[in-house]
């Protein structure tokens, strides 16, 4: 594959089923998008930013193989759509995730779990500060984190932690692509190799799996504040 389209059809791809399914009776989730879009205005706004900072201070770039070549500030409008098409997928999973499994009990595996996340994440960012997409990815995933634990909102972690498990597959192939990883050459996205530890699984860094954390969780968390009054018309999925 190498084309202008690239990028955008990674896009595209990652967010035509789930919208397609949004539809259907057993899946409906079309009358929640409203909802949706207000909350990941919320938080696509902060990555955003982020995004921009980061490509001014070269911890990534983008290659002009694969982008269309219409840009927001610095991104590629491609780059913008991804904070939409990613976080829609995936607030769709845990919409029926949510609905079909009962998340009334929390099992101690889950705290074991983000106990563990917790002190990974400390040491990491204790140990790499000065590489930029390590640190910042890692040490906000854990502030996120520990702010849910502190209020002690264990349902919600464990409803995202089988969401996020649940798209972990579609995560890494669609993040493969961007990464050169799978079907093409080149990647799309480029990671300056002195921001980041240089582990990586297929050919992403490690650190995304982090970052791809903290934008599931921020989606999911201010979806669920926004829809908690929600009557939808078919069963409600707000089981906690």
């Amino acid at each position: 594959m190498n084309s202008h389209f690239t990028y955008l059809l990674v896009d595209l791809s990652v967010i035509f089923f789930p919208l397609l399914l949004s539809f259907t009776k057993r899946f409906y989730f079309i009358h929640l998008t409203k909802k949706f879009f207000i909350s990941n205005v919320l938080v696509t706004l902060f990555f955003i930013i982020w995004d921009v900072y980061f490509t001014y201070q070269n911890v990534w770039s983008f290659n002009n193989k694969y982008v269309f070549g219409l840009y927001f500030f610095n991104l590629p409008i491609e780059e913008v759509i991804f904070f939409i098409a990613i976080p829609y997928a995936c607030t769709f999973s845990y919409f029926v995730i949510s609905k079909f499994y009962d998340f009334s009990k929390v099992y101690k595996l889950t705290k074991y779990f983000y106990y563990s996340i917790l002190i990974i994440c400390f040491i990491v960012s204790l140990f790499y500060w000065r590489h930029k997409y390590t640190y910042t990815s890692f040490i906000l995933n854990n502030f996120f984190i520990l702010f849910l634990i502190l209020r002690k909102e264990w349902i919600l972690l464990q409803k995202f932690l089988f969401a996020y498990m649940f798209v972990l597959i579609f995560f890494i192939l669609s993040n493969g692509v961007l990464t050169g990883s799978f079907f093409i050459a080149e990647p799309v996205v480029i990671y300056n190799p002195n921001e980041i530890i240089g582990v990586r699984i297929f050919n992403i860094p490690v650190e995304d799996f982090f970052y791809g954390m903290l934008l599931q969780y921020a989606n999911y968390w201010t979806f669920e504040k926004l829809n908690i009054n929600t009557k939808p018309k078919y069963q409600s999925f707000f089981t906690s």
